[in-house]
Protein backbone atom coordinates (compact mmCIF):
# COMPACT_ATOMS: atom_id res chain seq x y z
CA UNK A 1 0.00 0.00 0.00
CA UNK A 2 1.41 3.38 -0.83
CA UNK A 3 2.02 5.84 2.06
CA UNK A 4 -0.57 8.03 0.18
CA UNK A 5 -3.48 5.69 -0.04
CA UNK A 6 -2.69 4.78 3.81
CA UNK A 7 -2.90 8.32 4.34
CA UNK A 8 -6.36 8.78 2.36
CA UNK A 9 -7.88 5.28 4.84
CA UNK A 10 -6.44 6.77 8.06
CA UNK A 11 -8.51 10.08 7.70
CA UNK A 12 -11.27 8.38 6.49
CA UNK A 13 -11.44 6.27 9.41
CA UNK A 14 -10.18 8.59 12.07
CA UNK A 15 -12.33 11.10 10.73
CA UNK A 16 -15.65 9.38 11.28
CA UNK A 17 -14.87 8.08 14.55
CA UNK A 18 -14.11 11.60 15.41
CA UNK A 19 -17.46 13.44 14.48
CA UNK A 20 -19.21 9.81 15.96
CA UNK A 21 -17.21 11.31 19.25
CA UNK A 22 -18.61 14.42 18.92
CA UNK A 23 -21.83 13.31 18.52
CA UNK A 24 -21.51 11.18 21.70
CA UNK A 25 -20.58 14.32 23.56
CA UNK A 26 -23.31 16.20 22.72
CA UNK A 27 -25.88 13.76 23.46
CA UNK A 28 -24.43 13.15 26.66
CA UNK A 29 -23.94 17.18 27.64
CA UNK A 30 -28.20 17.38 25.78
CA UNK A 31 -29.13 14.68 28.83
CA UNK A 32 -27.80 16.85 31.70
CA UNK A 33 -29.61 19.91 30.68
CA UNK A 34 -32.34 21.18 33.10
CA UNK A 35 -35.69 20.32 31.88
CA UNK A 36 -36.27 23.87 31.26
CA UNK A 37 -33.51 23.93 28.40
CA UNK A 38 -34.17 20.69 26.68
CA UNK A 39 -36.16 22.50 23.81
CA UNK A 40 -33.07 24.35 22.70
CA UNK A 41 -30.65 21.24 22.69
CA UNK A 42 -30.97 20.69 19.02
CA UNK A 43 -31.37 24.21 17.45
CA UNK A 44 -34.42 25.16 15.90
CA UNK A 45 -37.33 22.48 15.70
CA UNK A 46 -38.26 21.60 12.18
CA UNK A 47 -41.90 23.29 10.89
CA UNK A 48 -45.16 22.27 12.99
CA UNK A 49 -43.07 20.02 15.31
CA UNK A 50 -41.72 20.71 19.38
CA UNK A 51 -38.48 19.59 20.63
CA UNK A 52 -39.51 17.51 23.94
CA UNK A 53 -37.25 16.64 27.37
CA UNK A 54 -36.98 12.80 26.77
CA UNK A 55 -37.16 11.85 30.40
CA UNK A 56 -40.70 13.25 30.40
CA UNK A 57 -43.11 10.69 28.86
CA UNK A 58 -46.79 11.36 28.21
CA UNK A 59 -49.75 8.86 26.45
CA UNK A 60 -53.01 8.11 27.16
CA UNK A 61 -54.96 4.15 27.56
CA UNK A 62 -58.54 3.44 27.50
CA UNK A 63 -60.00 1.46 29.38
CA UNK A 64 -63.80 -0.18 29.63
CA UNK A 65 -64.74 1.38 33.28
CA UNK A 66 -66.17 4.47 35.03
CA UNK A 67 -63.59 7.40 35.76
CA UNK A 68 -64.49 7.22 39.50
CA UNK A 69 -64.26 2.99 39.22
CA UNK A 70 -61.01 3.07 37.44
CA UNK A 71 -59.21 5.65 39.46
CA UNK A 72 -60.10 3.64 42.70
CA UNK A 73 -59.37 0.72 41.13
CA UNK A 74 -56.01 1.68 40.00
CA UNK A 75 -55.34 3.08 43.21
CA UNK A 76 -55.34 -0.48 45.10
CA UNK A 77 -53.11 -2.04 41.73
CA UNK A 78 -50.77 0.37 41.38
CA UNK A 79 -49.66 0.05 45.75
CA UNK A 80 -49.80 -3.56 45.04
CA UNK A 81 -47.69 -3.57 41.75
CA UNK A 82 -44.85 -0.78 42.59
CA UNK A 83 -44.91 -1.51 45.94
CA UNK A 84 -43.97 0.20 48.99
CA UNK A 85 -41.44 2.57 47.49
CA UNK A 86 -44.16 4.53 45.81
CA UNK A 87 -46.55 6.68 47.54
CA UNK A 88 -49.99 6.58 45.54
CA UNK A 89 -52.15 9.96 46.20
CA UNK A 90 -55.40 10.20 45.03
CA UNK A 91 -56.59 13.78 43.26
CA UNK A 92 -59.69 15.07 41.66
CA UNK A 93 -58.64 13.92 38.54
CA UNK A 94 -56.33 11.10 38.93
CA UNK A 95 -53.72 10.03 40.86
CA UNK A 96 -50.12 10.94 41.74
CA UNK A 97 -47.37 8.60 42.27
CA UNK A 98 -44.19 9.47 43.79
CA UNK A 99 -40.46 7.25 43.99
CA UNK A 100 -39.02 7.50 47.02
CA UNK A 101 -36.01 6.01 46.30
CA UNK A 102 -32.81 7.48 43.85
CA UNK A 103 -33.04 6.26 39.98
CA UNK A 104 -31.17 2.67 39.89
CA UNK A 105 -30.07 2.47 36.14
CA UNK A 106 -28.83 -1.03 36.43
CA UNK A 107 -32.58 -1.92 36.56
CA UNK A 108 -35.54 -1.21 34.19
CA UNK A 109 -38.92 -0.29 34.70
CA UNK A 110 -40.77 1.72 37.59
CA UNK A 111 -37.47 1.97 40.01
CA UNK A 112 -36.19 4.52 37.53
CA UNK A 113 -39.83 6.76 37.55
CA UNK A 114 -39.30 9.34 40.09
CA UNK A 115 -42.85 10.90 39.90
CA UNK A 116 -45.73 9.72 37.32
CA UNK A 117 -49.37 11.88 37.36
CA UNK A 118 -52.10 10.00 35.98
CA UNK A 119 -56.00 11.62 34.83
CA UNK A 120 -58.22 9.88 34.58
CA UNK A 121 -61.83 11.26 33.10
CA UNK A 122 -64.85 9.64 31.01
CA UNK A 123 -65.24 9.60 27.62
CA UNK A 124 -68.08 7.89 26.94
CA UNK A 125 -70.55 5.63 28.55
CA UNK A 126 -68.96 3.50 31.16
CA UNK A 127 -65.59 4.11 29.51
CA UNK A 128 -62.56 6.08 30.81
CA UNK A 129 -58.97 7.57 29.45
CA UNK A 130 -56.08 7.43 31.58
CA UNK A 131 -53.44 10.40 30.56
CA UNK A 132 -50.59 9.86 32.22
CA UNK A 133 -46.88 11.62 32.62
CA UNK A 134 -43.75 9.68 33.56
CA UNK A 135 -40.88 11.69 35.20
CA UNK A 136 -37.87 10.02 34.61
CA UNK A 137 -35.48 13.21 34.43
CA UNK A 138 -33.34 12.18 37.17
CA UNK A 139 -31.97 9.04 35.54
CA UNK A 140 -31.73 10.96 32.31
CA UNK A 141 -29.54 13.03 34.17
CA UNK A 142 -27.48 10.40 35.78
CA UNK A 143 -26.94 8.68 32.39
CA UNK A 144 -25.59 11.91 30.87
CA UNK A 145 -23.01 11.94 33.98
CA UNK A 146 -22.06 8.54 33.20
CA UNK A 147 -22.04 9.12 29.12
CA UNK A 148 -19.81 12.02 29.73
CA UNK A 149 -17.21 10.30 31.59
CA UNK A 150 -16.95 7.60 29.34
CA UNK A 151 -16.83 9.75 26.21
CA UNK A 152 -13.89 12.21 27.92
CA UNK A 153 -12.19 9.46 29.90
CA UNK A 154 -12.28 6.47 27.26
CA UNK A 155 -13.46 8.16 23.80
CA UNK A 156 -11.33 11.10 23.36
CA UNK A 157 -7.71 9.62 24.96
CA UNK A 158 -8.57 6.48 22.61
CA UNK A 159 -9.08 8.48 19.33
CA UNK A 160 -5.52 10.24 20.22
CA UNK A 161 -3.21 7.31 21.53
CA UNK A 162 -4.63 5.08 18.54
CA UNK A 163 -4.34 7.88 16.22
CA UNK A 164 -1.12 8.89 17.27
CA UNK A 165 0.53 5.23 16.62
CA UNK A 166 -1.45 4.46 13.86
CA UNK A 167 0.16 7.16 12.42
CA UNK A 168 3.70 6.71 13.64
CA UNK A 169 4.19 3.12 13.27
CA UNK A 170 1.93 2.63 10.34
CA UNK A 171 1.23 5.81 8.04
CA UNK A 172 5.34 6.67 7.87
CA UNK A 173 6.94 2.99 7.84
CA UNK A 174 8.89 2.81 5.22
CA UNK A 175 7.56 -0.72 4.85
CA UNK A 176 4.32 -1.11 2.01
CA UNK A 177 3.19 -3.71 3.81
CA UNK A 178 2.68 -2.58 7.18
CA UNK A 179 0.52 0.57 6.14
CA UNK A 180 -1.77 -2.53 5.43
CA UNK A 181 -2.01 -2.30 9.36
CA UNK A 182 -4.00 1.41 8.69
CA UNK A 183 -7.13 -0.64 9.22
CA UNK A 184 -6.12 -1.16 12.98
CA UNK A 185 -7.65 2.32 13.35
CA UNK A 186 -11.38 1.17 13.18
CA UNK A 187 -10.29 -0.10 16.98
CA UNK A 188 -10.99 3.35 18.25
CA UNK A 189 -14.67 2.23 17.99
CA UNK A 190 -14.07 0.26 21.08
CA UNK A 191 -14.53 3.26 23.13
CA UNK A 192 -16.88 5.55 21.20
CA UNK A 193 -20.16 3.33 21.01
CA UNK A 194 -20.08 2.63 25.16
CA UNK A 195 -21.92 6.15 25.53
CA UNK A 196 -24.76 5.21 23.00
CA UNK A 197 -24.85 2.32 25.43
CA UNK A 198 -25.14 4.22 28.18
CA UNK A 199 -27.74 6.48 27.50
CA UNK A 200 -30.22 3.73 25.64
CA UNK A 201 -31.21 2.65 29.46
CA UNK A 202 -32.95 5.82 29.03
CA UNK A 203 -35.13 4.42 26.44
CA UNK A 204 -35.43 0.88 27.40
CA UNK A 205 -36.61 2.17 31.30
CA UNK A 206 -39.37 4.74 29.28
CA UNK A 207 -40.46 1.18 27.28
CA UNK A 208 -40.31 -1.10 29.96
CA UNK A 209 -42.56 1.56 32.53
CA UNK A 210 -44.99 2.36 29.61
CA UNK A 211 -45.73 -1.60 28.90
CA UNK A 212 -46.31 -1.49 32.45
CA UNK A 213 -48.58 1.00 32.87
CA UNK A 214 -50.87 0.15 30.17
CA UNK A 215 -50.93 -3.42 31.36
CA UNK A 216 -52.04 -2.12 34.88
CA UNK A 217 -54.64 0.57 33.32
CA UNK A 218 -55.98 -2.77 30.82
CA UNK A 219 -56.20 -4.81 33.78
CA UNK A 220 -58.21 -2.68 36.32
CA UNK A 221 -60.65 -2.19 33.38
CA UNK A 222 -61.25 -5.74 32.06
CA UNK A 223 -61.78 -6.17 35.71
CA UNK A 224 -64.50 -3.83 36.10
CA UNK A 225 -65.99 -5.13 32.97
CA UNK A 226 -66.75 -8.40 33.89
Amino acid sequence: MTAELAQAIFFIIWGAGLVVWVLGLRRSVAFLRREDEFGDVWGSPAAGREHVDPGKVTGEREAEASAQALREELVGRLSTALGSTFVVRERSDGLELTNTLPPAFSRLGWSNVSRATLHVRGVGLARSEVAYELDLRPLRRRLGGIALVVVLAAGLPTLVLVGGLIWRLVIRSEHPAVRWQVFQTFQVAHALWPPFLVTSRLRANVRRAQASLHAIITAAGDSLSE
